[in-house]
């Protein structure tokens, strides 16, 4: 018996531990409720307010924050919380602007190159020369010399490729091109 009372006392304790209060939140101008207004207390997860505008919060709280687009968002102290709180609308809230404009090419490209200019100019302040980028280092590094070594001669390579039109791809290509035409593929 003594047992079982302590487990009584225990689920007792526990559910007015979890005990909720239910809240309705409302707009007073128009006399109905609203509907997916966020509410959340201490800063813990937020719930939203049904189609009837009712919310569930804990008994035991310190401040009870309500927002809802369109309306005023709330901040409530636990000692002043009712079981209905009535939000206002937010008058200053800008639902939608629209913008129109005339299209102007000639003044927008002159525009844009005068900014480019800008740019470059105040690129150039930020980071101006300061005398000629050398490192010791790089003199003397083997693997970063083979490095330069190898993308001078492949550069060599590819200018002569380009020169005399021997590129390995475009040969290719030219080569299958050419056997489509002769099928009868080309238009």
């Amino acid at each position: 018996m003594k047992k079982s009372w302590i487990i009584i006392t225990l689920l007792a304790s526990s559910m007015a531990a979890q005990a909720q209060r239910c809240i309705t939140v409302y707009d007073p101008e128009r006399n109905e409720p609203v509907r997916d207004a966020l509410v959340w207390v201490d800063h813990k997860e937020a719930e939203a307010s049904t189609i009837l505008g009712e919310a569930f919060i804990p008994e035991r709280f310190d401040t009870l924050h309500i927002s809802a687009t369109g309306y005023v968002s709330l901040a409530i102290p636990a000692s002043l919380t009712a079981d209905s709180i009535p939000l206002m609308q937010d008058y200053n809230n800008i639902g939608e602007i629209v913008v129109y404009g005339v299209y102007r090419n000639k003044q927008l490209t002159e525009s844009v190159k005068r900014w480019t200019k800008e740019a470059r100019k105040e690129f150039e302040l930020r980071n101006p020369i300061r005398g000629i980028n050398f490192s010791m280092a790089d003199t003397v590094d083997p693997r970063l010399r083979r490095i330069k070594k190898q993308t001078k001669k492949l550069e060599k390579i590819f200018k002569r490729m380009n020169a005399e039109g021997t590129d390995p791809i475009i040969q290719a290509y030219r080569k299958a091109l050419g056997k489509n035409s002769q099928a009868g593929y080309s238009k």
